[in-house]
């Protein structure tokens, strides 16, 4: 898949409803369903692409480390 012709919005959404999941049996004291979700948002693609982007458009990226060299 070309990384351009990536919906954003779509990964958002999708990300943004798994880790509802994950918060709502965390609240409800389901450790397996919680192990469950986070095991399914670690491997999905969505959340690996917004994780790529992030870290892509990160405007720290530009900035000098303790080293002062950009």
């Amino acid at each position: 898949m070309e990384y351009h012709s990536i919906d954003f919005k779509k990964c958002e959404e999708r990300v943004g409803k798994l880790q509802d999941r994950i918060a709502r049996a965390h609240k409800e004291n389901d450790l397996k369903a919680v192990r469950t979700y986070q095991n399914r948002l670690i491997h999905d693609f969505s959340a690996r692409a917004l994780a790529v982007k992030k870290v892509t458009s990160n405007p720290g990226k530009s900035t000098p480390g303790v080293d002062g060299i950009t």
